[in-house]
C-alpha cells in the first residue's frame, strides 16, 4: 500500500510514517500494542485509533497532527485525546463532572470563568 499524498487522518499518517521507516503492519502494531488488523484499519481508514492508543500512535508518528486552536474547549480536547484521556479521566483531573466536560466538548455548554481557570491551569501544567 502505497503512502498517502495527503495526510488527512490519523490513519494516513500510521501509513506515511511505516512506509517511511519500511515497517510492516505487524511491527506497527507491536510498537503501539494494538492487532495488526487494528493499524490495517487505520491505514484503510475504516476505524479511528482508541483515544487510549493515541499517545502511542502520536509517538510513533513522531507528530501531534492537531492544528492549533484558541477556543480553550477545543483545545482541552485535543490535548486529552494527545494524553489518552477519556473524558470522565480529564474530569476527575480537573476535579469536575464528566457530565460537564462532556456537554462542553458536545457545544451544549460554554465553560464558566471558574472552569475556564481550571482548563488554564491544567493546559499550562501539561506544557511546561
Amino acid at each position: 500500500m502505497p503512502s498517502p499524498s495527503e495526510l488527512r487522518t490519523l490513519g494516513d499518517w500510521v501509513r506515511k510514517r511505516r512506509s517511511d521507516r519500511r515497517l510492516t503492519q505487524w511491527q506497527v502494531a507491536e510498537i503501539i500494542g494494538v492487532a495488526e488488523d487494528t493499524v490495517t484499519n487505520w491505514e484503510l481508514n475504516h476505524t479511528e485509533p482508541d483515544v487510549r492508543h493515541l499517545p502511542r500512535v502520536i509517538e510513533f508518528i513522531g507528530y501531534c497532527p492537531y492544528v492549533p486552536t484558541h477556543s480553550p474547549v477545543e483545545r482541552l480536547k485535543q490535548v486529552r485525546r494527545a494524553l489518552g484521556f477519556t473524558q470522565k479521566e480529564l474530569a476527575k483531573v480537573l476535579g469536575m463532572d464528566y457530565s460537564q466536560v462532556h456537554a462542553w466538548e458536545a457545544g451544549r455548554h460554554r465553560p464558566t470563568k471558574k472552569s475556564l481557570k481550571k482548563i488554564s491551569d491544567f493546559l499550562s501544567a501539561v506544557s511546561s
